[in-house]
This record gives C-alpha cells, sequence and structure tokens, in this order.
C-alpha cells in the first residue's frame, strides 16, 4: 500500500508540474494575440540585454484609386503609424505589392535590390519618444504587369523598420490589403 500511495504521489507531482507549465505556455500564446498587440514587436537592446520598450504599430491600409500625381495615373496608400520609445532613431516604412497568391510583384522603375516591386520612405526619425504619423504612398498604375484584359487582384502590405549594423528589424506590419485593378 505504501508503494502505491509513494507512486501516486509521484504521479499527481508530475501532472501538476506538466499542468502549469502546460498553463504559463498557452496564456503566454494568447496574451500575445491581443488586438492591440498583434502589430507589434518590441525591440531588444542587445549591448545591455535589457529590453528598451522600442516599438511601432500601423494601421490597417486604405486605397484611393485613379488619382493624378505628377503626370501619373495611379493611387494612393494610406495609413498612420505610432512610434514609440524611438527618439532620434531613423525609422523607414516599406511598402509591398503581391498578386493574388501571396507572390511578390515584380517592379518595372519601381523595385527593391531583388527586382520586387516595394516602395520605401524616406526616414521618419521622431523627435519625441511617442509620435504618429499620417503617411501616404503613391504607386503608378504603370508599374502593374497585366497578362490579358480583364480585372486582376493584388495585395499590399505595410511594414515599418529601423536598420540595426545593416540589419532590418520589423516594428510592425499592417495587415495585408487586397485590390483590384481592371485593364
Amino acid at each position: 500500500m505504501g508503494k502505491f500511495i509513494f507512486q501516486l504521489t509521484g504521479t499527481i507531482i508530475t501532472l501538476a508540474i506538466i499542468g502549469f507549465i502546460g498553463y504559463v505556455v498557452f496564456t503566454r500564446i494568447f496574451h500575445s494575440i491581443d488586438d492591440n498587440e498583434s502589430n507589434n514587436i518590441v525591440a531588444v537592446d542587445k549591448t545591455n540585454s535589457k529590453q528598451t520598450n522600442m516599438s511601432a504599430s500601423t494601421s490597417d491600409l486604405s486605397l484611393e484609386h485613379n488619382v493624378e500625381h505628377n503626370g501619373m495615373f495611379g493611387m494612393y496608400v494610406y495609413s498612420t503609424q505610432k512610434y514609440h520609445n524611438l527618439k532620434g532613431i531613423r525609422c523607414y516604412t516599406v511598402l509591398y505589392f503581391f498578386d493574388d497568391n501571396g507572390n511578390l510583384l515584380k517592379g518595372k522603375q519601381i523595385k527593391d535590390e531583388d527586382g520586387h516591386l516595394c516602395i520605401t520612405s524616406n526616414p521618419i526619425v521622431p523627435e519625441c519618444n511617442d509620435i504618429t504619423d499620417d503617411h501616404r504612398t503613391f504607386i503608378p498604375y504603370d508599374e502593374f504587369s497585366f497578362p490579358d484584359k480583364g480585372t486582376f487582384y493584388f495585395n499590399c502590405q505595410l511594414t515599418v523598420f529601423i536598420m540595426d549594423n545593416n540589419k532590418k528589424i520589423e516594428l510592425a506590419s499592417s495587415s495585408i490589403s487586397r485590390f483590384h485593378l481592371s485593364y
């Protein structure tokens, strides 16, 4: 009888430990999925291994079609970024475009070093620890390739990042916005 109670006690303690670990992991996962945190990534200062609480967030994108800008027809992409504890740090936004299958589009005139259609903004350098920036980006329709006439669906997403030792550190991303163009 003593051996049985000893084994039962060991099993109960083991299950309690596993349950506690599962609870901690489960609550951490679902706590980080909170709507206010889903677009935020907090950067960590590796030099002093303390969290610096640098963060950014971006709103979902809104699009305005059929606008003329500097003699070209295209669309404006609007968003709002919020920067926290980034005073004096260069912050960038990049707007990527995808086909309806999620593949990055190739750029014609506007492209990154890999040839993908994207627009990187001029950096913003916050002058205080909490700043909001309304952002408007123009993309000419000529940058999109159409295989035939018809309606084509595309996606775009905006990412906020900083550079640290020539490495991009992503701070926030918008939700993917789907739009269509007819040709």
